[in-house]
């Protein structure tokens, strides 16, 4: 379940990424920050926390309309993106199977 969980995570932050991108691109503010925020709650709910804290931080960016450090906001969560993905790839699940 847990491969499963993280399998979800990547694909969904995948998606809402390339989403984040086109609105970055278009100065859409209100998608900015719906995007943002969905990527917080999710990134928060793994545990990646420096992820999540970008991710106010667009979401911020989406709702004051000021768009002037969004590209830079977006690459650094991007790169972080990468980075989680990578450690995930890298856990070792073993047997992760419920006993209960």
């Amino acid at each position: 379940m847990v491969a499963e969980v993280i399998a979800v995570f990547r694909e969904d932050t995948a998606s809402r990424l390339e989403v984040l991108r086109e609105a970055v691109r278009n100065c859409d503010g209100s998608l900015i920050r719906a995007e943002a925020h969905a990527l917080k709650g999710s990134s928060s709910q793994l545990g990646a926390a420096a992820m999540a804290s970008m991710c106010f931080q667009m979401e911020q960016v989406g709702a004051s309309g000021n768009f002037a450090e969004a590209a830079g906001l977006l690459a650094q969560i991007q790169k972080h993106f990468a980075e989680v993905g990578e450690a995930m790839s890298n856990l070792d699940l073993g047997d992760v199977s419920y006993g209960g």
